[in-house]
């Protein structure tokens, strides 16, 4: 007879080999799923920023639902996509069209507000729009300052070339449908220089122009502790804008206060309002800038495509010279009388 510790002992060895051959070891953990904003047109913020709940979507939506009616406050919108955001169910009410990531619907009158959206990924046209609008770029960092030339290089990255051709790609998609439309500019140098006292100007014609932007601008920018990116961007939105706006060149009868508050538009379309700037009704609906961009996006939402047909309007090629009949052309409405209706609004 097997002594008892023998016993113990071969049972514990039987236990093992059984427990042996019923584990396998731990399957590596599957890596999370893509998530819907990686595979998505559109992404969908509570709060500006992109902060708060959101929601993803590639298809049209004529009902957002009751947890999210007038909760919208920012969207990202894929490269190549437009999304419409709607006031009322069914695709009713005034509208807004982003064409790019929008970090903030409250200048452009539509934070809170939307309850139905559409969503577009693209025609087939956007590859041609980018071929036409990605120009040459030269940079000229003039300021020997390292930490001041730090304050435009750590915003652009390694490849300044691909930051600013990004912007002029941008650019095109909001005043554009088809690249034929698109005026002709190949070439931008961008001078970054200490220059005390200015901001940021734009110099030449066509299809070869200058940017220069002051670092003496950013470092103030900074010391006031605002988004010296959100300021880059935005000039070069706003500068890299006339070189593809259609300005009446050919006719001479474009205003210039007009011109300026397209860039403007331009600049704020793809989310980079200036701190603070808020709609002006007093003055005049030419004083240019953001009073005369607030003006403008104000009547896109009313009036389908407004931005794109009024840019068209001043083609350089058409032999006119442009009026602001064009206005009245577009709306059935004079321009006096849009611009009366723009300040009994506000």
């Amino acid at each position: 007879m097997a002594h008892p510790f023998k016993r113990q002992m071969a049972a514990l060895a039987w236990a093992c080999s059984v427990a042996a051959a019923m584990w396998a070891p731990p399957a590596h953990p599957k890596p999370p799923p893509k998530t819907a904003a990686a595979a998505s047109a559109a992404c969908f913020y509570e709060h500006v920023n992109f902060q708060g709940a959101s929601f993803c979507s590639n298809a049209d939506n004529g009902w957002v639902g009751s947890s999210w009616n007038d909760r919208i406050s920012s969207v990202k919108v894929a490269p190549g996509a437009q999304v419409t955001l709607h006031e009322h169910r069914n695709h009713g009410g005034r509208t807004l069209t982003l064409d790019g990531d929008t970090v903030n619907l409250v200048p452009l009158g539509m934070n809170d507000l939307a309850s139905s959206f559409k969503v577009s990924s693209g025609d087939g046209n956007t590859a041609d729009l980018d071929v036409k609008c990605t120009p040459t770029v030269v940079l000229a960092l003039e300021d020997t300052d390292p930490q001041r030339s730090r304050l435009f290089l750590d915003v652009s990255g390694d490849n300044p070339e691909a930051f600013m051709q990004d912007i002029g790609r941008k650019v095109c998609r909001t005043l554009y449908k088809r690249a034929s439309e698109i005026r002709t500019a190949s070439r931008v140098k961008l001078i970054v220089r200490y220059a005390p006292g200015e901001v940021a100007w734009k110099a030449g014609d066509g299809a070869d122009i200058t940017v220069m932007i002051s670092t003496a601008h950013l470092q103030s920018v900074k010391n006031q502790n605002r988004d010296v990116g959100k300021e880059i961007k935005g000039i070069l939105f706003h500068e890299m804008t006339h070189m593809y706006q259609q300005d009446d060149s050919d006719g001479h009868g474009a205003d210039a206060g007009l011109i300026e508050g397209i860039a403007d538009t331009v600049r704020f379309r793809n989310g980079f309002v200036p701190d603070g700037a808020q709609p002006n009704p007093n003055g005049r609906w030419n004083d240019g800038y953001r009073t005369t961009a607030f003006f403008l996006l104000w009547l896109d939402e009313r009036y389908d495509s407004f931005i794109y047909q009024l840019n068209r309007t001043m083609d350089t090629q058409d032999g006119k010279t442009w009026t602001p009949e064009s206005f009245k052309t577009i709306t059935g409405k004079a321009v006096d009388q849009l611009w009366t209706d723009y300040r009994n609004a506000n």
